[in-house]
């Protein structure tokens, strides 16, 4: 039987025992130990695996399956203590990196609204990497394991309003208020389904399962909850990850919560290593060798002015300064959601992506597809051609990122929700071009100045070496 992903998994896994047993001879962290693996084993490297894009929908379900047992340990009497440090210290700390990078953006000769782009990116910070370090040093319960965590579920529910800016930033005026309306009203049917299946649902379930006294039925029930409550965020316009997060929350009070945790514990540990390790697997190695001094440079920076800019917001809501330096320091990295816009790689697959585009529409021209992108489920033919348009373009918009991103990017509405006369998908892939054609613009105008410059000086006969 012929299994495509296996060889990949294979080759992860035995590449993974050699570089762990270093990395623990030497006191490093496992995490950076999936990293290299990820880096080694990726295409830039030994290209062992064959099949990244599947690597990375497995991994995943390693962030969904964190943050449930995050939810699982926490109760909600413990989260509504931690609304200050979520909606102050989050906001405070969301909205000074990203108005400090605006400003050092526009200082070094950026457009305000490609400083703004940058903002967004520096604000975010790696949930994954950050619980599942405080989660390895026992820290999660700890003041500044809270302040963390707090900081980075406001990141996530961030994502969506920097989402819906895209357009704007890009130029694109067609982004409507009623978009926006949407969007909060998808949030708040998040918060009172919460709450109903909190008070209504959940516990008569897993009374319903308790009884059976069975620990596959529970492990089923319990999984089945955390991915059906995560796809439901994700559905309305959030990442999976709230969700997943959500759903460990509703059974944190109960009497199973421990056997819960107890049976997840092998499948979160195993899938959350394939995260990172499919983190590792986009880090271009040849770039990184040809650009090594740069890049040091701009991560030391980085994490210099991130530290910086998250302590004031931590210091807002009350917490002492031990603490907050500690936390800030723990948030001073970038989060997975990212990708090179200067990249020659990323140009060739948004033409791929544009050239296919028309192909994935061309079968709802004829479709009556209703303003919040659905059609009449009655009619069988209507509904399987929006389906796979869906499936379709998801698939290309994957490819055009590296990752699976697209749940992300169009995660606020659906991408075929007609807007002025265009698909929502339309407008946010014009954003995107845009983006990259400024920002490919300016480095092919570099290019071309060094270019100028050192054949000028075989021209002028300057040049070290020349005859004059």
């Amino acid at each position: 039987m012929d299994i495509p992903l296996l060889p990949d998994i294979v080759a992860i896994f035995c590449l993974s025992i050699g570089v762990l047993l270093v990395c623990h001879q030497v006191k490093i962290p496992p995490i950076v130990g999936f990293l290299l693996t990820g880096v080694l084993c990726g295409p830039t490297a030994l290209g062992l695996v064959q099949n990244p894009h599947a690597v990375e929908l497995l991994a995943e379900i390693g962030v969904v399956l964190l943050l449930f047992s995050i939810g699982l340990e926490m109760s909600g009497e413990e989260l509504m203590r931690l609304k200050r440090p979520v909606f102050v210290g989050g906001t405070a700390q969301v909205v000074l990196t990203v108005g400090a990078f605006m400003c050092l953006g526009v200082l070094t000769g950026q457009t305000w609204q490609q400083s703004m782009m940058y903002g967004f990116l520096a604000s975010l910070s790696s949930t994954a990497i950050v619980l599942s370090r405080l989660q390895q040093k026992a820290q999660s319960e700890s003041p500044q394991g809270r302040l963390d965590f707090s900081v980075l579920i406001f990141q996530d529910i961030a994502v969506v309003p920097m989402m819906l800016a895209i357009p704007i930033l890009a130029g694109r005026g067609d982004t409507d208020l009623g978009g926006m309306l949407v969007s909060a009203g998808r949030t708040l049917v998040i918060l009172v389904g919460g709450w109903v299946l909190a008070r209504h649902v959940v516990p008569r379930i897993m009374q319903l399962v308790l009884r059976t006294r069975s620990k596959e039925l529970m492990l089923m029930t319990v999984l089945g909850l955390c991915f059906a409550i995560a796809l439901g965020t994700a559905s309305l316009g959030l990442s999976l990850a709230p969700g997943a997060f959500l759903a460990g929350l509703l059974l944190s009070g109960s009497e199973y919560s421990l056997n819960v945790l107890e049976g997840i514990l092998p499948f979160k540990d195993v899938f959350t290593s394939l995260f990172f390790i499919s983190v590792g697997m986009l880090l271009d190695v040849g770039f990184l060798v040809h650009h090594l001094d740069k890049v040091f440079l701009f991560a030391a920076l980085l994490i210099f002015l991130k530290s910086i800019l998250s302590l004031p917001p931590m210091l807002l809501v009350g917490y002492p300064l031990r603490v907050s330096i500690l936390a800030a320091m723990s948030l001073a990295q970038i989060g997975e959601f990212s990708f090179r816009p200067t990249d020659i790689g990323i140009v060739d697959r948004f033409n791929s992506v544009a050239a296919e585009f028309d192909k994935i529409v061309e079968p709802l021209e004829s479709v009556n597809i209703k303003p919040d992108g659905t059609v009449d489920e009655r009619n069988e033919a209507e509904f399987a051609a929006l389906r796979e348009a869906e499936k379709r373009l998801y698939t290309a918009c994957d490819k055009l990122f590296g990752g699976n991103m697209s749940e992300a990017f169009f995660g606020k509405m659906h991408p075929f929700s007609p807007i002025n006369g265009h698909f929502y998908c339309e407008n946010a892939l014009s954003a995107v071009g845009a983006y990259i054609s400024r920002q490919f613009d300016r480095e092919v105008k570099k290019v071309n100045s060094r270019v100028e410059r050192y054949t000028h000086g075989y021209r002028t006969g300057k040049h070290k070496g020349g005859k004059k």
